[in-house]
């Protein structure tokens, strides 16, 4: 079978999820509104006037924060990222510098797009994949000295991803070496490749306006093999429990002391992440995102802790 009949096969396969995921949800959320929506807080716009966006890799500021970075841009905060990969393991090519100059052009244009000037953005070039062996605390010391940021959008700990994972186990590396450029700070996590669920998260952030925007931003990923349809999919899970038009990005929003005492308690052997990592199903398009949601409803409900 050739790949134009593969590629029609995926897009009727996906499609065709697409159109189960919009009746699964609602059915869900109708049927546990009590234990998911009681306590939850919708929200046009999130804390922060400095703030600094953490991403293991390029797309996934936009895939897990989009939405919150529209929304500080047009209410005029200030907005770093700092992308903590090379990105050199999924590309148009062959060759690793030629997929990170790829990777690193693709930030740029998205940032270009957003009016975001390029100074702020920030490329620690770690090897993709191996982000949890790198020691990057100075590096992180340094680009928060400068920006002195009063919030950091990170990725929740508990994602499929090993690299997703590192990043809170870097920022822990730099709190311990560096405790007191934590002390006006405070978190938002985001999720990426694993959804934390609308049980788990504590603020939920309407995106119903900007949504078409953030998934234009998308496209400009052309080196990614995803579509990113699943974005549209996850969003309205997010928000169904505020109306049936409502799409939301959902955040834990929680203190550097909180988390990194969670982060000790359950995580500071690896192995322990590891063991639910296996359990976890990332939402590469629409045909996985039952069984991601599925599996991190599972696996994550110690994230309340941090609420």
């Amino acid at each position: 079978m050739n790949s134009f009949f593969r590629n029609i096969l995926k897009k009727v396969y996906v499609g065709g999820f697409g159109v189960i995921n919009t009746f699964y949800y609602p059915l869900y959320t109708l049927l546990n509104k009590k234990s998911i929506c009681e306590t939850k807080l919708l929200v046009d716009s999130l804390k922060g006037d400095k703030v600094l966006v953490l991403a293991p890799h390029v797309d996934d500021d936009i895939i897990g924060c989009g939405g919150a970075i529209i929304s500080y841009l047009k209410n005029n905060k200030e907005i770093h990222i700092a992308y903590l990969t090379n990105g050199a393991k999924q590309g148009s090519f062959e060759n690793k510098a030629f997929i990170i100059n790829e990777r690193r052009q693709e930030a740029i244009n998205v940032a270009n797009l957003l009016d975001i000037d390029n100074n702020n953005l920030y490329f620690l070039d770690s090897e993709d994949g191996n982000l949890v062996n790198e020691d990057i605390s100075d590096e992180l010391f340094t680009i928060i000295s400068k920006i002195k940021p009063n919030v950091i959008l990170l990725p929740v700990l508990l994602d499929s991803h090993l690299d997703h994972f590192a990043v809170t186990k870097k920022l822990y590396e730099t709190y311990k070496k560096y405790p007191n450029a934590f002390n006006e700070i405070q978190f938002y996590l985001y999720e990426v490749q694993s959804p934390f669920t609308t049980n788990n998260a504590n603020v939920h952030l309407n995106i119903s306006e900007t949504l078409g925007q953030k998934k234009k931003l998308l496209k400009q990923y052309v080196s990614q093999p995803s579509d990113f349809s699943f974005i549209g999919s996850l969003a309205k899970i997010n928000g169904v429990c505020f109306g049936k038009k409502i799409y939301c990005e959902n955040y834990i929003y929680t203190s550097p002391s909180r988390y990194f005492k969670f982060y000790i308690k359950y995580f500071n052997d690896i192995n322990k992440y590891l063991q639910i990592k296996t359990k976890l199903v990332g939402h590469g398009h629409n045909g996985t995102l039952i069984r991601s949601y599925e599996s991190s409803l599972k696996e994550k409900q110690i994230l309340k802790e941090l609420h």
